[in-house]
Protein backbone atom coordinates (compact mmCIF):
# COMPACT_ATOMS: atom_id res chain seq x y z
CA UNK A 1 0.00 0.00 0.00
CA UNK A 2 1.40 3.42 -0.90
CA UNK A 3 1.96 6.03 1.92
CA UNK A 4 2.19 9.87 2.03
CA UNK A 5 2.41 12.64 4.14
CA UNK A 6 -0.95 14.58 3.83
CA UNK A 7 -1.01 18.26 5.27
CA UNK A 8 -3.60 18.00 7.99
CA UNK A 9 -5.63 20.81 7.01
CA UNK A 10 -5.75 19.25 3.65
CA UNK A 11 -6.67 16.17 4.93
CA UNK A 12 -9.44 17.21 6.77
CA UNK A 13 -10.82 19.38 3.74
CA UNK A 14 -11.08 16.21 1.62
CA UNK A 15 -12.91 14.38 4.93
CA UNK A 16 -15.25 16.93 5.07
CA UNK A 17 -18.58 16.23 3.09
CA UNK A 18 -21.37 18.90 2.50
CA UNK A 19 -23.58 17.17 5.35
CA UNK A 20 -22.28 19.11 9.21
CA UNK A 21 -22.51 15.58 10.86
CA UNK A 22 -20.96 13.40 8.08
CA UNK A 23 -17.03 12.83 7.59
CA UNK A 24 -15.56 10.94 4.97
CA UNK A 25 -12.77 8.70 6.81
CA UNK A 26 -11.66 6.22 4.16
CA UNK A 27 -11.72 6.50 0.57
CA UNK A 28 -8.99 6.70 -1.96
CA UNK A 29 -8.00 10.13 -1.21
CA UNK A 30 -7.48 9.44 2.28
CA UNK A 31 -5.82 6.19 3.14
CA UNK A 32 -3.73 5.16 -0.49
CA UNK A 33 -1.66 7.63 -1.08
CA UNK A 34 -4.13 9.06 -3.32
CA UNK A 35 -4.27 6.50 -5.98
CA UNK A 36 -7.54 4.75 -6.63
CA UNK A 37 -7.01 0.82 -5.39
CA UNK A 38 -8.81 -2.53 -4.73
CA UNK A 39 -8.49 -1.40 -0.82
CA UNK A 40 -9.61 2.16 -1.18
CA UNK A 41 -13.76 2.21 -0.01
CA UNK A 42 -15.16 4.93 1.34
CA UNK A 43 -15.73 4.65 5.34
CA UNK A 44 -18.09 7.27 6.83
CA UNK A 45 -18.38 8.56 10.17
CA UNK A 46 -22.23 9.59 10.70
CA UNK A 47 -21.59 11.72 13.70
CA UNK A 48 -24.07 11.30 16.99
CA UNK A 49 -24.15 10.14 20.75
CA UNK A 50 -21.89 7.33 20.35
CA UNK A 51 -20.50 8.00 16.45
CA UNK A 52 -21.82 5.58 14.10
CA UNK A 53 -18.85 3.85 10.96
CA UNK A 54 -20.80 3.24 7.91
CA UNK A 55 -18.30 0.92 6.45
CA UNK A 56 -14.91 0.99 7.72
CA UNK A 57 -12.11 -0.08 5.12
CA UNK A 58 -9.91 -2.87 4.25
CA UNK A 59 -7.42 -4.15 7.39
CA UNK A 60 -4.53 -2.68 5.03
CA UNK A 61 -5.43 0.81 5.81
CA UNK A 62 -6.51 0.33 9.40
CA UNK A 63 -3.58 2.53 10.44
CA UNK A 64 -4.94 5.51 7.90
CA UNK A 65 -8.53 5.11 9.48
CA UNK A 66 -7.13 5.76 13.37
CA UNK A 67 -5.50 8.60 11.53
CA UNK A 68 -8.46 10.25 10.03
CA UNK A 69 -10.17 9.68 13.00
CA UNK A 70 -8.16 11.85 15.02
CA UNK A 71 -7.69 14.40 12.80
CA UNK A 72 -11.20 15.47 13.10
CA UNK A 73 -11.03 14.52 17.17
CA UNK A 74 -12.84 11.78 17.30
CA UNK A 75 -11.84 8.62 19.45
CA UNK A 76 -12.29 4.95 18.19
CA UNK A 77 -13.95 4.55 21.59
CA UNK A 78 -16.36 6.96 20.51
CA UNK A 79 -17.97 4.98 17.91
CA UNK A 80 -20.74 2.84 18.93
CA UNK A 81 -21.25 0.68 15.97
CA UNK A 82 -19.74 -0.53 12.75
CA UNK A 83 -22.37 -0.74 10.05
CA UNK A 84 -21.94 -2.71 6.94
CA UNK A 85 -23.38 -2.64 3.25
CA UNK A 86 -21.77 -5.47 3.29
CA UNK A 87 -19.01 -7.93 4.02
CA UNK A 88 -16.17 -7.01 0.80
CA UNK A 89 -12.99 -6.66 2.43
CA UNK A 90 -12.47 -3.50 1.12
CA UNK A 91 -15.44 -2.32 3.49
CA UNK A 92 -15.18 -4.71 6.32
CA UNK A 93 -11.33 -5.23 6.76
CA UNK A 94 -10.25 -3.43 9.58
CA UNK A 95 -13.63 -4.50 11.67
CA UNK A 96 -11.81 -7.12 13.22
CA UNK A 97 -9.21 -4.80 14.76
CA UNK A 98 -11.55 -2.10 15.60
CA UNK A 99 -13.33 -4.44 17.75
CA UNK A 100 -9.95 -6.58 19.13
CA UNK A 101 -8.61 -2.82 20.18
CA UNK A 102 -11.57 -0.95 21.26
CA UNK A 103 -14.71 -3.40 21.44
CA UNK A 104 -16.50 -1.61 18.48
CA UNK A 105 -19.95 -3.97 17.78
CA UNK A 106 -20.02 -4.92 14.36
CA UNK A 107 -23.61 -5.11 12.40
CA UNK A 108 -24.15 -6.60 8.60
CA UNK A 109 -26.77 -8.12 6.63
CA UNK A 110 -27.43 -12.31 7.25
CA UNK A 111 -26.57 -12.91 3.95
CA UNK A 112 -22.71 -11.82 4.18
CA UNK A 113 -22.32 -12.13 7.84
CA UNK A 114 -20.80 -16.24 7.44
CA UNK A 115 -18.26 -14.92 5.06
CA UNK A 116 -17.56 -12.06 7.42
CA UNK A 117 -17.25 -13.88 10.71
CA UNK A 118 -14.79 -16.84 8.36
CA UNK A 119 -12.41 -14.50 7.07
CA UNK A 120 -11.93 -15.09 3.18
CA UNK A 121 -9.24 -14.29 1.08
CA UNK A 122 -10.15 -11.54 -1.81
CA UNK A 123 -11.52 -12.01 -5.12
CA UNK A 124 -9.32 -9.66 -6.48
CA UNK A 125 -6.35 -10.19 -4.46
CA UNK A 126 -6.58 -13.98 -3.33
CA UNK A 127 -3.22 -13.64 -1.56
CA UNK A 128 -4.81 -10.95 0.57
CA UNK A 129 -6.69 -12.57 3.67
CA UNK A 130 -9.64 -10.65 4.92
CA UNK A 131 -9.66 -11.47 8.88
CA UNK A 132 -12.74 -12.85 10.06
CA UNK A 133 -14.93 -10.45 12.79
CA UNK A 134 -17.73 -11.85 14.94
CA UNK A 135 -21.16 -10.31 14.02
CA UNK A 136 -22.80 -8.78 17.01
CA UNK A 137 -26.04 -7.83 15.88
CA UNK A 138 -27.72 -8.66 12.18
CA UNK A 139 -29.56 -6.29 10.16
CA UNK A 140 -32.51 -7.31 7.77
CA UNK A 141 -34.42 -5.52 4.97
CA UNK A 142 -37.48 -3.23 6.27
CA UNK A 143 -35.34 -2.96 9.83
CA UNK A 144 -35.73 0.40 11.86
CA UNK A 145 -33.59 1.17 14.91
CA UNK A 146 -31.92 3.62 16.94
CA UNK A 147 -28.10 4.13 18.08
CA UNK A 148 -27.99 7.22 20.48
CA UNK A 149 -29.97 9.79 19.11
CA UNK A 150 -30.35 8.81 15.07
CA UNK A 151 -32.55 6.19 13.64
CA UNK A 152 -31.15 4.52 10.66
CA UNK A 153 -33.45 2.39 7.85
CA UNK A 154 -32.29 -0.73 6.28
CA UNK A 155 -32.86 -2.07 2.61
CA UNK A 156 -31.78 -4.84 1.04
CA UNK A 157 -30.42 -5.13 -2.04
CA UNK A 158 -28.56 -8.37 -2.79
CA UNK A 159 -26.84 -9.10 -6.39
CA UNK A 160 -23.08 -7.35 -5.35
CA UNK A 161 -23.40 -9.40 -2.60
CA UNK A 162 -25.81 -11.67 -1.37
CA UNK A 163 -26.16 -9.49 1.97
CA UNK A 164 -25.89 -5.82 0.20
CA UNK A 165 -27.92 -3.11 1.83
CA UNK A 166 -28.54 0.74 1.62
CA UNK A 167 -28.74 2.35 4.93
CA UNK A 168 -30.98 5.47 5.15
CA UNK A 169 -30.95 8.26 7.88
CA UNK A 170 -31.11 11.96 8.77
CA UNK A 171 -28.86 14.61 9.33
CA UNK A 172 -29.04 16.66 12.28
CA UNK A 173 -29.53 19.75 9.76
CA UNK A 174 -32.26 17.88 8.19
CA UNK A 175 -30.91 16.43 4.75
CA UNK A 176 -31.59 12.86 3.82
CA UNK A 177 -29.21 10.60 3.39
CA UNK A 178 -28.62 7.47 1.55
CA UNK A 179 -25.50 5.00 1.75
CA UNK A 180 -25.72 2.52 -1.01
CA UNK A 181 -22.36 0.96 -0.67
CA UNK A 182 -21.57 -0.65 -4.03
CA UNK A 183 -25.04 -1.41 -4.80
CA UNK A 184 -25.39 1.70 -8.19
CA UNK A 185 -21.67 0.60 -9.45
CA UNK A 186 -20.58 -2.65 -8.01
CA UNK A 187 -20.17 -5.89 -10.27
CA UNK A 188 -22.34 -8.71 -10.25
CA UNK A 189 -21.77 -11.33 -7.34
CA UNK A 190 -21.85 -15.16 -8.37
CA UNK A 191 -21.71 -16.22 -5.18
CA UNK A 192 -25.04 -14.43 -4.88
CA UNK A 193 -26.38 -16.85 -7.44
CA UNK A 194 -25.02 -19.87 -5.60
CA UNK A 195 -26.41 -18.96 -2.12
CA UNK A 196 -29.74 -17.88 -3.15
CA UNK A 197 -30.44 -21.05 -5.73
CA UNK A 198 -32.07 -19.02 -8.40
CA UNK A 199 -30.94 -17.86 -11.87
CA UNK A 200 -28.74 -15.08 -12.88
CA UNK A 201 -31.61 -13.27 -14.53
CA UNK A 202 -34.47 -13.50 -11.28
CA UNK A 203 -31.64 -11.86 -9.41
CA UNK A 204 -30.90 -9.20 -11.98
CA UNK A 205 -34.44 -8.54 -11.80
CA UNK A 206 -34.52 -8.53 -8.49
CA UNK A 207 -31.49 -6.34 -8.00
CA UNK A 208 -33.36 -3.44 -10.23
CA UNK A 209 -36.62 -3.97 -7.95
CA UNK A 210 -34.65 -3.10 -4.89
CA UNK A 211 -32.53 -0.19 -6.90
CA UNK A 212 -36.18 0.82 -7.76
CA UNK A 213 -37.65 1.13 -4.44
CA UNK A 214 -34.75 3.24 -3.15
CA UNK A 215 -34.72 5.44 -6.13
CA UNK A 216 -38.46 6.37 -5.19
CA UNK A 217 -37.43 7.17 -0.83
CA UNK A 218 -37.08 10.40 -0.33
CA UNK A 219 -33.28 11.29 0.20
CA UNK A 220 -30.92 14.50 -0.47
CA UNK A 221 -27.39 12.96 -0.59
CA UNK A 222 -26.60 9.43 -1.84
CA UNK A 223 -23.04 8.39 -0.17
CA UNK A 224 -21.30 5.62 -3.02
CA UNK A 225 -19.08 3.27 -1.52
CA UNK A 226 -16.10 4.21 -3.79
CA UNK A 227 -16.67 7.94 -5.15
CA UNK A 228 -17.46 11.18 -3.31
CA UNK A 229 -21.04 11.90 -2.17
CA UNK A 230 -23.29 12.49 -4.79
CA UNK A 231 -25.83 15.44 -4.01
CA UNK A 232 -29.54 15.32 -5.21
CA UNK A 233 -29.66 19.25 -5.55
CA UNK A 234 -26.89 19.66 -7.58
CA UNK A 235 -28.26 23.53 -7.77
CA UNK A 236 -26.92 24.15 -4.06
CA UNK A 237 -23.17 23.63 -5.47
CA UNK A 238 -21.15 26.65 -7.09
CA UNK A 239 -20.16 25.87 -10.96
CA UNK A 240 -16.98 24.10 -9.93
CA UNK A 241 -18.36 21.76 -7.53
CA UNK A 242 -21.03 20.76 -10.01
CA UNK A 243 -18.24 19.79 -12.59
CA UNK A 244 -16.26 17.92 -10.49
CA UNK A 245 -18.90 16.02 -9.05
CA UNK A 246 -20.62 15.64 -12.67
CA UNK A 247 -17.39 15.04 -14.67
CA UNK A 248 -16.24 12.40 -12.17
CA UNK A 249 -19.30 10.21 -11.97
CA UNK A 250 -20.30 10.67 -15.85
CA UNK A 251 -17.47 11.28 -17.83
CA UNK A 252 -17.06 8.25 -20.19
CA UNK A 253 -19.90 6.62 -19.60
CA UNK A 254 -22.68 5.71 -22.45
CA UNK A 255 -25.25 7.96 -23.34
CA UNK A 256 -27.66 7.24 -20.46
CA UNK A 257 -25.58 7.90 -18.02
CA UNK A 258 -24.11 11.24 -19.50
CA UNK A 259 -27.39 12.70 -19.40
CA UNK A 260 -27.30 12.14 -15.80
CA UNK A 261 -27.93 14.84 -13.63
CA UNK A 262 -28.06 13.49 -10.18
CA UNK A 263 -27.86 10.29 -8.06
CA UNK A 264 -31.22 9.34 -8.43
CA UNK A 265 -30.79 9.06 -12.41
CA UNK A 266 -27.85 7.59 -11.66
CA UNK A 267 -29.90 4.59 -10.11
CA UNK A 268 -31.75 4.98 -13.16
CA UNK A 269 -28.68 4.21 -15.29
CA UNK A 270 -28.23 0.81 -13.01
CA UNK A 271 -32.00 -0.37 -13.04
CA UNK A 272 -32.16 0.07 -16.73
CA UNK A 273 -28.58 -2.01 -17.43
CA UNK A 274 -29.74 -4.56 -15.12
CA UNK A 275 -33.08 -4.80 -17.52
CA UNK A 276 -31.25 -5.18 -20.20
CA UNK A 277 -29.03 -8.30 -18.94
CA UNK A 278 -26.01 -6.42 -18.59
CA UNK A 279 -24.49 -7.31 -15.10
CA UNK A 280 -22.37 -4.18 -14.61
CA UNK A 281 -21.54 -0.61 -15.35
CA UNK A 282 -18.63 -0.30 -18.43
CA UNK A 283 -15.11 -1.17 -17.79
CA UNK A 284 -14.61 2.66 -18.04
CA UNK A 285 -16.82 3.26 -14.83
CA UNK A 286 -13.93 4.72 -13.05
CA UNK A 287 -12.54 7.31 -15.65
CA UNK A 288 -9.46 10.07 -14.99
CA UNK A 289 -11.39 12.53 -13.46
CA UNK A 290 -12.44 10.43 -11.03
CA UNK A 291 -9.06 9.82 -10.48
CA UNK A 292 -8.60 13.50 -10.17
CA UNK A 293 -11.21 15.31 -9.17
CA UNK A 294 -10.51 16.98 -5.68
CA UNK A 295 -7.11 17.42 -5.74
Amino acid sequence: MIKEQIDIDILKERMATKVSDVWRVGGWQLTSGGVFSAYSAEAFLVVGSPNVLIDCGSHLTYDELLRNLSVIGVRPEDIGLVLATHSHGDHIGAAAKLKEVYGIPFAIHPGDAGEAEQGFHDALSPAVFTPPVAVDSLIHDGQEFQVGDRTFSIYHLPGHSPGSVCIGTQSVDGPRLMFVGDVVHGIFSAKAIEERGESIFELMLKWADGLERVRNLDFDYMFEGHVFPFMENLSLMDEDEQHNFVGRLLSEMDSRRKGAENGKELIDTRIFLLRQGFLHLPDYYISEDCLTAGK
